[in-house]
């Protein structure tokens, strides 16, 4: 047990969490808290994919602290649900529910799992959620982007049936593709200049990190 790792759902969570931990831990954090692995951060693809590998992520050896960031969507004690009946069957205990501040709980004296559900733990929601509360309250791009998406005809939406997390996601992306490099991943150092690096949800989420691996 030589290593730790992350899973996520997907590559907007990767980039954002790798932009966050470079930005707050420094730019060699991985060499240092992941320094054999060479896929620190494994992208599951699905909130269902994550909770359906847990188990053989946790009884696979030569990892030492295992992160799990995953989206809360509609109800967070579905998911938290799942994921118990899992940890139930490795026999490792576990809180009624998640912690607000990021789960975190030791499988023995040596290795620790943690679980963080976008956006705080608490609220219904996602990844684009957390990120907006980034977004600097004077930035003039931000609202122009949910106003524009908003003006788009009904009939002219391809996403016209899409819920309020895919609108949501229209907005973010839009933001994006006007930013100094447009179309760039949320980590890229042009963007990240943007965002309130220091916000309480950033800082909250990169202390879970940092008590995960210590």
């Amino acid at each position: 047990m030589s290593d730790n790792k992350l899973l996520l759902e997907g590559d907007d969570d990767k980039h954002l969490v790798i932009g966050l931990l470079r930005s707050h831990m420094g730019k060699s954090v991985f060499d240092f808290h992941f320094p054999k692995s060479e896929e620190p951060i494994k992208v599951k693809g699905s909130v269902s994919k994550v909770i359906s590998d847990l188990e053989q992520e946790i009884t696979s050896t030569g990892y030492k602290h295992i992160g799990i960031i995953i989206d809360t969507d509609k109800d967070i004690m579905s998911s938290w649900g799942k994921i118990i009946r899992i940890l139930k069957k490795c026999d490792i205990s576990y809180p009624p529910m998640p912690a607000l501040e990021g789960t975190i709980i030791d499988i023995d004296e040596d290795r620790r799992i943690g679980f963080w559900f976008m956006p705080n733990n608490q609220s219904p929601g996602a990844l684009e959620n957390f990120f907006v509360n980034l977004i600097r309250t004077s930035d003039d791009l931000w609202p122009r982007s949910k106003g524009v998406v908003k003006k788009i005809p009904h009939c002219k939406r391809r996403f016209r049936h899409a819920n309020k997390s895919d609108i949501l996601k229209a907005q973010v992306h839009t933001w994006l593709a006007w930013q100094h490099k447009p179309g760039l991943h949320m980590n890229r150092n042009k963007n990240l200049q943007y965002l309130d690096l220091n916000h309480p949800n950033a800082l909250a989420f990169v202390n879970w990190i940092k008590r995960l691996l210590a």
